[in-house]
């Protein structure tokens, strides 16, 4: 039975090309050390996608987290405030950001 433990991920040619290496030495049959380094470079390929992925969607978030911030620095102020020309100036740019 192969063992296929990973002492650390390859993270980038030169660390697949010397885990290729060492299963070439512990491995006779040449196709099947083939076979699982070109399984490993997809799934690490389909990893990197989607951590691009994922850093994108956080961006994003960020964005609207900063945006809820924003809406609620101006419902604070909108009702915090005393003077009606403040408060039309708030809802105003409340109304800006909601849109």
């Amino acid at each position: 039975m192969m063992d296929l433990r990973i002492p650390k991920l390859p993270k980038n040619e030169d660390d697949l090309e010397e885990l290729s290496r060492e299963l070439e030495h512990q491995h006779d049959d040449h196709d099947d050390v083939e076979h699982i380094v070109a399984e490993l470079i997809t799934s690490i390929q389909s990893l990197q996608n989607r951590v691009s992925q994922n850093e994108s969607d956080i961006n994003e978030i960020k964005k609207e987290i900063s945006r809820i911030y924003l809406v609620l620095s101006k419902v604070v102020l909108l009702v915090s405030s005393n003077n009606e020309n403040d408060k039309i100036k708030n809802l105003k740019d409340l109304l800006t950001l909601l849109k």
